[in-house]
């Protein structure tokens, strides 16, 4: 059994073995996994098989066999909008999970699109650098290399990475912004109204422009439904209204950061998905429909008068 990547613990932590384990090795997936190639002893401190509970000290030796983990390709075609030696960017369907313990993820399906790159300091596996809700589509940047995905995992942790989103919200809701803290946390969302169409759901639905400057969990939908205008087809923060079976709809559509390599600017964007456009347009039009079946109506019964 070979052991190539390792690390030595610099500072003092907290962490048990299995979550420190994923902190340094992003490309294990998930905290379960971690867990799992330490009792199998892929995972070892010290060049010893220990306990997943196990607390690394200052100066200890973590280290990984190049050859765990192995996980099974999904196939399902991906778009690929960038692509190089070093990183990915590609665009994840509504409906999968980015990576984790399950059957249809992100983490799965780059096996299947992405080649294994030649770089000498290659992961394993394709990485996602952030996670997406599995109800979200959408951009996600993905690293090829050790090196890439340390560098970009920084620009988020030091919030450089630039994010736009579309979403439908239910009514007629302006510009603005929600600072509502989440989990204590300081988070901040603004969004810009492109334009507003009559709806037989809410009265109106508004297609948006929404930016994140902070990162919390399932922050765009919290703040629009802290300010009344929860996001069409959202089937935790509503009111009632807007379960659809039509999935969520909210898309990553621009990221904006630097190569890890190069250092360039990257700026990568989809256009506001066909699925909203024709949503707007056919709420519109069974509003029209309505209104002018009801006004047709009502002068029928006028005659009677």
């Amino acid at each position: 059994m070979e052991f190539k990547d390792e690390v030595v613990v610099s500072e003092e932590t907290d962490l048990r073995l299995d979550a420190y384990s994923l902190q340094r090795f992003p490309h294990l997936g998930s905290r379960s996994q971690a867990k799992k190639q330490i009792k199998k002893g892929l995972i070892r401190l010290n060049g010893k098989h220990v306990e997943p509970s196990r607390r690394p000290a200052t100066g200890d030796l973590v280290s990984i066999c190049s050859e765990a983990p192995r996980i099974s390709p999904l196939k399902k075609r991906l778009d690929i909008l960038h692509l190089d030696d070093d990183i990915a960017i590609v665009c994840k369907p509504a409906g999968i999970y980015t990576s984790g313990n399950h059957k249809q993820t992100l983490r799965r399906a780059l096996l299947y699109n992405i080649p294994h790159t030649k770089s000498l300091d290659a992961l394993p596996n394709p990485e996602p650098c952030h996670r997406l809700d599995r109800r979200v589509s959408g951009l996600v940047i993905c690293a090829r290399t050790r090196s890439a995905l340390t560098e970009i995992n920084r620009q988020f942790k030091q919030g450089e990475v630039q994010k736009k989103y579309y979403g439908i919200a239910l009514g007629d809701i302006s510009d603005g912004e929600c600072n509502l803290r989440i989990e204590g946390k300081i988070s901040h969302t603004a969004w810009r109204k492109i334009e507003c169409r009559p709806s037989r759901l809410a009265g109106q639905l508004t297609l948006l422009e929404i930016i994140p400057t902070t990162g919390r969990t399932h922050q765009i939908r919290r703040h629009l439904a802290e300010s009344n205008h929860p996001l069409l087809g959202d089937d935790l923060y509503h009111d009632g209204r807007i379960r659809r079976g039509k999935g969520l709809f909210l898309t990553s559509a621009a990221v904006s950061f630097v190569h890890p390599k190069t250092k360039s600017m990257m700026n990568v964007s989809i256009p506001v998905p066909e699925k909203f456009i024709r949503t707007m347009t056919r709420e519109q039009s069974r509003f029209d429909r309505l209104n002018n079946d009801s006004q047709h109506q009502h002068m029928e019964e006028s005659k009677d008068y």
